[in-house]
């Protein structure tokens, strides 16, 4: 049995060496590797053979029954102390360094595990929830994310407005305090300009009579009301929102906001796959926290940050970017990780896999994420990142169309485009 084991490995040592040979031999030939480092390679490989063979050799004396086969596998179970040099020749020879001298990744892929692993389990089927799943009619539907609770308190703020402001009109007529149904027939026309693509349309054009308009719009409202109720549409009370200010940049909309974000969490429940990303709604009034986005259609706005199924498109959750909040309850970290992590905590632990750009991925984030959320992420990563190996970032050399794969508990892969 020793001999036999002992044939085993010596064969397996010979595999692995004309593998290595012959792999840094068509990267000389493809000009990906220069003939230095090629020979270095190779001399650093002979070198690590003869101290295998040494090692094998001294255990020769040992009896039959203390021999012990170890897979492919034991290698990465070793502890973080030991050396790279004391690491069996196969760990060593399939293992790549980041930039930070510390991150280590296999140049193979990790044995295939037929069972499903448990981050990849969906615990909570996607579809409607709550009350959403009574709603058979669009208004009952859209009853399910403006309440009647969150109608009133618009009404209840916007008819303070009116009262504030009265005074100026010559007619009481003109300033007549609102209600439900008649906001209820405002978010139904705001709605139908959007429909119409017509919210940047005058509204003397939308209420045109000379068969120009739109016949609905003057049905419902008159442009005189319309252009009121705009002008005095509230979602907070302002005699207590100014000292709510000191503390939050989002007082004047906060309330009804949270209710809404509220609302689209509990009555959908996303799919196994969603994003999260950026979102530029268009705004051009006076705002402390507005943005300049020059790649974004409306280029200025307000920006927010959402979670999204990918595949009904449907915004589950979702933070309003207000920059930097003054000291109080609501100043939160802005940094990338603390995002994801804010906007993750209704699909913590449910299975699903979630995609984003480079500016929020980084390989600390997705290994917090996979440890304390079980959700797994796909995304790109900047190549300044000190875990990526410098393999994969010099690719002057590299041919078109060719990919480069490097796993851990994860897979990188850098793939070359075009030049």
């Amino acid at each position: 049995m020793s001999n036999l084991f002992l044939m085993q490995q010596d064969s397996f040592n010979i595999s692995v060496f004309i593998f290595y040979i012959f792999k840094w031999f068509y990267a000389f030939k493809k000009k990906e590797m220069s003939y230095e480092e090629c020979v270095a390679r190779i001399t650093k490989l002979l070198q690590a053979v003869e101290e295998e063979e040494e090692t094998l050799g001294g255990e020769n004396s040992e009896s039959e029954d203390e021999l012990e086969i170890c897979d492919y596998q034991s290698g990465t179970e070793q502890s973080g102390d030991e050396s790279e040099d004391e690491l069996p020749l196969y760990d060593r020879l399939c293992t790549i360094v980041g930039k930070d001298g510390t991150t280590k990744w296999k140049t193979i892929p990790p044995r295939q595990n037929s069972r499903t692993r448990i981050h990849n389990i969906v615990t909570h089927l996607p579809g409607v929830k709550s009350a959403a799943k009574h709603a058979t009619t669009p208004t009952e539907a859209l009853e399910t994310f403006f309440t009647e609770e969150m109608l009133q308190l618009i009404v209840e703020y916007t008819n303070l407005e009116i009262q504030r402001i009265r005074g100026i009109y010559s007619r009481e007529r003109n300033a007549n305090p609102t209600n439900i149904v008649e906001l209820k027939a405002l978010i139904g026309l705001l709605f139908l300009a959007g429909l119409l693509r017509s919210y940047h349309v005058n509204t003397a054009n939308l209420w045109a009579t000379d068969g120009t308009g739109t016949e609905i719009f003057p049905c419902v409202l008159s442009e005189q009301r319309f252009r009121f109720l705009l002008r005095c549409l509230r979602f907070d009370n302002k005699s207590v929102g100014e000292e709510r200010k000191k503390t939050d940049r989002l007082a004047p909309i906060r309330e009804i906001f949270e209710m809404f974000a509220e609302n689209c969490r509990n009555n959908y429940r996303i799919s196994e796959y969603c994003m999260i990303d950026e979102s530029l709604v268009p705004f051009r009034g006076r705002c402390p926290f507005w943005q300049f986005m020059q790649n974004k259609p409306a280029k200025y706005g307000i920006k927010m940050f959402c979670l999204v199924d990918s595949r009904m498109f449907y915004t589950s959750q979702m933070e309003i970017y207000a920059r930097k909040q003054p000291e109080g309850p609501y100043k939160l970290s802005n940094s990338p990780a603390d995002l994801v992590k804010r906007l993750i905590q209704s699909i913590s632990h449910t299975g699903r896999n979630v995609t984003f750009d480079n500016w929020f991925r980084s390989v600390t984030l997705a290994e917090e994420i996979l440890k304390e959320h079980k959700i797994t992420i796909v995304g790109t990563i900047r190549k300044n990142k000190r875990e990526i190996p410098p393999e994969f970032i010099n690719t002057k050399e590299r041919e078109e169309k060719s990919s480069k794969f490097a796993f851990k508990d994860r897979t990188l892969v850098s793939y070359i485009n075009h030049y």
